[in-house]
């Protein structure tokens, strides 16, 4: 909608990482998780891109915190890739995904929780896809997950 009004503005990879945990840090407090971000990417992002990459990492963060323990530390590091793209890590404590889940993990309708949708992260990959990127799931262990949300450097590709 921004841009067909004409809307032109720009986004650190910070500030993205700052406004989606914002978003999330209420529920994530009530739900008895920390969340903690460092992010060491100050590129700037075109306002769609930027958007779309938020709407990625609340998804992530949101999923992270539900997959949490009490009192679990939710994570949302970030940096610069070697060909000067960005990159995202979003980690959680929880207990992991099953291989059954993580076979079919960005397919629509896969979901293992409670009243979910499985519509969360095939949408988010598609989200991720639109603004020039993807999500990559990094780790899955019993001792916690941590997704990639790369986003590759040339902006015109979103």
């Amino acid at each position: 909608r921004d841009e067909q009004h004409g809307a032109h503005y720009e986004l650190t990879c910070a500030e993205v990482a700052e406004l989606a945990s914002e978003r999330i840090r209420p529920g994530a407090t009530k739900a008895g998780a920390r969340l903690q971000v460092e992010i060491s990417n100050d590129r700037s992002l075109p306002g769609r891109r930027a958007n779309l990459a938020g709407l990625v990492l609340r998804n992530l963060l949101q999923n992270a915190v539900e997959a949490s323990p009490p009192a679990g530390i939710v994570r949302l590091t970030g940096g610069a890739t070697a060909d000067g793209g960005a990159e995202f890590l979003i980690e959680d404590r929880g207990r992991g995904l099953a291989e059954t889940v993580r076979v079919r993990l960005f397919q629509p309708c896969a979901s293992t929780k409670q009243g979910g949708s499985g519509l969360g992260l095939a949408l988010s990959q598609n989200l991720a896809q639109q603004a020039g990127g993807r999500i990559d799931l990094v780790r899955s262990t019993a001792d916690g997950t941590c997704f990639r949300l790369v986003l590759g450097p040339n902006a015109e590709s979103a």
